[in-house]
């Protein structure tokens, strides 16, 4: 079973994320911060990060340069729009950048 890491600090979008994923047959772990994340990676393999820009601690543009010696794929969600962003991560080697439009509500 593939393992993949949720790195988002917005709750609601992680959750939906994960029900998605769990549903279609993936293990996930959630982290709702940058540090963590970092924590997390280097005690555990994943097949999949799934990351967001904008997290508290370290940022996602952060971890990328980091992270971005391992041959696991990265999969940047980021509501953030501007293209100084995406020229950050093509900076570090990421080339798979998904616009977050999500909008989760609670009832």
């Amino acid at each position: 079973m593939y393992r993949i890491l949720i790195a988002e600090d917005n709750k609601a979008i992680s959750n939906l994320i994960k029900t998605h994923l769990s549903f279609a047959g993936y293990d996930t772990s959630q982290v709702y911060d940058g540090e963590f994340a970092l924590e997390i990676l280097e005690a555990e393999p994943f097949d999949l990060l799934i990351l967001d820009l904008m997290l508290p601690k370290v940022s996602g543009v952060d971890i990328l340069a980091r992270v971005k010696d391992c041959q696991m794929p990265i999969i940047v969600v980021t509501a953030l729009d501007d293209l100084s962003s995406k020229v950050q991560c093509l900076q570090v080697g990421q080339t798979i950048i998904l616009q977050n439009h999500l909008t989760a509500w609670t009832f």
